[in-house]
């Protein structure tokens, strides 16, 4: 059996000939128009297809495994005619999109070319429409949307009334099958999408086990794992394999078409999807999907909105008039969680997710230690802000930041609880130990007595990645991010485990070496580009992938000293290397090159400055989500 590397691959093997046939039918009925015609030949008289080849494809689905999908594709035809003098010939290249349906299920069946026309940058309808992989599309600002449909199909009064989710009823509405299984340590569930001999528990205890035959959409549950024993996280277990069942089975199906093997899909405990974006799997963003929704189908967003502010008003009535207003949102988390059935990290981060901002300062762990709740002013923390930092991160911070450490020197600032708090006894207290803590009145005015710092990317050389955060096995911030901010901490102790100590020693070396990148950089804009270049490790054929700008250009811009340079240009070679923005800048300052001072420049730059770890095609989605008319690449 053959296999094969892409979609493109098998369609150009399978049905090269049907393709053809219908490309020289559309040539001969365009044969007296622009398209066939070149500078040397305004009159075709005879023309002939010499081939073709496929530059790409795009898909969408209409439901009952009917795929439809449009073939970009670039046709080399022969032509003949009058030139200004004489009977001659010459060739072209012509762009074409070649629309067809079929049906996707055990094999590619019933293909049908529907029409071949001059080929123009249309997407699909994002609803339906499914990336190279044959997996939806999904926008973090749709997921709410994309839940509230799965409920609609699945369990309609769960979006009129707050209830815990009956998950068992939408496995079996679902047509699912479950079983509880010994599957590895770090496995928690498992999907299938074709029959398979698998070992499952036979019994309650989870002591014996038996082998079974099951069909495709059976899921496996791991009871072992540390966390199963929550009913909240095995709630989010169980819709996490319905949300793949539900959207991925055509995944599968391409797998199958392509002879690849692939037969289910295994849900590892991980915090970190893809470190380098541009070589993530579709299995990780199969995961990202399942991980995102899942919380969101458990905790609709009307129902569990109500739910909350309902809570809190309830607790703020029948709670002693002097209780803090962190343990009030701690005791409406709580509540929240037991009454969703999902885990208190879950709950936590749908109530931050729907607006409850003092969410952030309850059952904060870091380490594995809890911090004591704590409340702040407002709408203060915004997207990436935080008041928590790690150890070993508030020490890189003091190393590296000469105002701060005068300020520690001084005794003027204190890591406690780890914040850094202004040392002074409105907001410094000493126990029984003679150890700091913070005061009530400072749990209670986080934002008055300690710094907030701006979470941003972890520095690689090789790479810039960016930690995955909204999944719901996050227990506590994680303790090797690097934080940035305008004001930084102390260790909390006098000596450093070993561990701590290497990440600090690793954290210095990298620091500098990024510093001593800075300082090696060429003075010009051409030597710079090649610098990167180098730097990736790559070459100008896979850069022209990842960037979508020829081979030719990226020899001249690596060799030409005065080659003027688009600011288009320079948006792609900085997502195509996956430069960290300050090299962004830098190669811009080079090219003589600025943002314009308009809503399309200011879109730009936050691109550059929170986006590239991503890809050329996720850039685009941006820019066509947006409405802004640049083309980096065709989707």
């Amino acid at each position: 059996m053959n296999t094969y590397q892409t979609f493109e691959e098998y369609i150009y093997d399978k049905h090269y000939d049907a393709i053809y046939n219908k490309i020289k039918n559309f040539c001969f009925r365009k044969r007296n128009t622009s398209l066939l015609s070149t500078q040397l030949i305004t009159d075709v008289v005879t023309f002939e297809l010499d081939d073709y080849c496929i530059r790409g494809v795009s898909f969408k689905t209409s439901g009952n495994n009917a795929l439809h999908f449009r073939l970009s594709i670039i046709a080399e035809v022969s032509v003949s005619g009058k030139s200004k003098y004489e009977y001659e010939s010459d060739s072209k290249s012509i762009w074409l999109s070649v629309y067809c349906e079929s049906i996707l299920k055990n094999g590619l069946h019933n293909v049908k070319i529907v029409r071949v026309e001059e080929y123009n940058k249309d997407r699909f309808d994002k609803e339906s429409a499914l990336d190279h992989y044959l997996v939806p599309y999904l926008y973090s600002e749709d997921a709410d949307t994309v839940a509230e449909n799965f409920l609609n199909k699945h369990c309609k009064r769960a979006l009129k009334t707050a209830m815990p989710l009956p998950v068992e009823e939408i496995v079996r509405d679902l047509g699912m099958q479950l079983f509880f299984a010994p599957l590895d340590d770090n496995i928690f569930g498992k999907t299938y999408f074709e029959t398979s001999t698998v070992t499952v528990y036979s019994d309650t205890a989870f002591l014996k086990t038996e082998e079974k035959t099951i069909a495709p959409g059976t899921m496996l549950v791991n009871p072992n794992t540390f966390f199963m024993y929550n009913i909240g996280t095995m709630n989010n277990t169980i819709i996490h394999e319905c949300v793949h069942w539900e959207r991925h089975k055509m995944f599968f199906e391409l797998m199958r078409l392509l002879s690849h093997e692939c037969h289910s899909i295994s849900c590892k405990i991980v915090e970190i999807y893809g470190k380098d974006k541009t070589k993530s799997t579709p299995l990780d963003w199969i995961e990202w999907q399942a991980n995102t929704l899942a919380p969101k189908i458990l905790m609709p967003a009307s129902t569990t909105k109500k739910f909350i502010q309902d809570r809190l008003y309830n607790l703020r009535q029948s709670m002693p008039a002097n209780t803090r207003e962190a343990e009030v949102m701690a005791q409406a988390i709580q509540d929240t969680a037991d009454f969703f059935q999902v885990s208190r990290i879950a709950a936590k981060l749908r109530a931050i997710e729907l607006g409850f901002e003092q969410a952030h300062g309850v059952y904060v762990y870091i380490d594995g230690k809890p911090i004591p709740h704590f409340s702040f002013g407002s709408k203060i923390i915004g997207k990436n802000g935080c008041f928590v930092i790690d150890s070993v991160s508030a020490l890189r911070m003091i190393l590296l930041n000469k105002k701060l450490s005068d300020l520690y020197a001084e005794d003027k600032i204190i890591f406690v609880n780890n914040m850094l708090c202004i040392n002074h006894p409105k907001y410094i207290q000493f126990n029984k130990e003679e150890h700091p803590e913070m005061t009530p009145y400072a749990l209670d005015h986080i934002d008055e007595c300690c710094f907030m710092f701006t979470c941003k990317k972890r520095i690689k050389l090789d790479y810039d990645d960016s930690f995955y955060r909204e999944c719901f096995l996050c227990r506590e911030v994680a303790a090797d991010s690097l934080l940035e901010t305008e004001y930084d901490s102390n260790v909390g102790k006098n000596e450093l485990t070993e561990q701590e100590a290497a990440k600090i020693e690793e954290i210095m070396m990298l620091s500098k070496q990024y510093e001593n990148d800075f300082d090696e950089l060429p003075g010009s804009f051409h030597k710079t580009v090649d610098y990167h270049i180098k730097r990736k490790n790559l070459t100008a054929e896979i850069l022209s992938e990842r960037s979508n700008i020829s081979t030719q250009t990226i020899s001249e811009l690596r060799n030409k000293k005065d080659k003027p340079v688009k600011i288009e240009t320079l948006l792609k070679l900085f997502i195509g290397l996956n430069l960290n923005k300050e090299y962004c800048y830098d190669l811009m300052k080079k090219a003589g090159v600025e943002f314009p001072h308009t809503s399309i420049g200011r879109f730009y730059r936050w691109l550059v400055d929170e986006h590239t770890d991503e890809t050329i095609e996720r850039w685009q989605c941006y820019l066509n989500k947006a409405k802004i008319n640049t083309t980096l690449c065709v989707l």
